[in-house]
């Protein structure tokens, strides 16, 4: 027959239990499971679920390839539209920038006030010396669009928010799943 346990033995053995756990949770790694950056990465997200763009310098047919990011973004939770004014979430440019090795580049101008991560205008430009096919723009459109919600890049996965020479043209559904939890 097992004795029974006396209250200060009980006490001890939870307290042991509880200084391991400590323990194990101070000294482990945390696994990274979102796609979302962070204040050091530079990472912004929109500021709510409906996403405005402004056309400001494109060509047609980058105003076209733009439309494919819009409607990536478009088949999550969130809302995307053209507007005509200059005071849209994202404006879009088409320049020849000196920045070596970028296809696209995202720029957060201002942040909404009092929140540093969540940028009120943004502004997006895209190479125009760079792309040669119709893939590489609408996918680097994609890429540029998810970063303007807060996704990094993630070459794991089979996503236009790769950084590497693939141009997936979608985002993976971890992608779609953080933005739909987001926003």
């Amino acid at each position: 027959m097992e004795r029974p346990m006396s209250g200060g033995a009980r006490l001890r053995g939870v307290a042991a239990s509880l200084v391991a756990l400590s323990v194990i949770a101070l000294t482990t790694t945390p696994v990274r499971a979102d796609n979302f950056g962070h204040i050091a990465n530079l990472i912004y997200f929109a500021q709510n679920s409906h996403h405005t763009l402004y056309d400001e310098s494109l060509t047609t047919t980058w105003h076209s390839a733009t439309d494919h990011g819009k409607s990536v973004l478009a088949a999550t939770d969130m809302t995307t539209a053209w507007v005509s004014y200059h005071d849209a979430d994202v404006a879009f440019y088409l320049a020849n920038r000196g920045d070596a090795g970028y296809l696209g580049v995202y720029d957060c101008i201002y942040t909404v006030s009092g929140q540093l991560t969540v940028c009120e205008h943004a502004h997006i430009t895209y190479k125009s010396y760079y792309y040669t096919t119709w893939v590489e723009k609408k996918s680097t459109t994609c890429h540029e669009i998810g970063h303007s919600v807060g996704l990094h890049h993630d070459n794991t996965r089979d996503t236009c928010l790769r950084s590497d020479e693939l141009f997936p043209l979608d985002y993976s559904q971890h992608d779609k799943n953080h933005i739909n939890g987001r926003y």
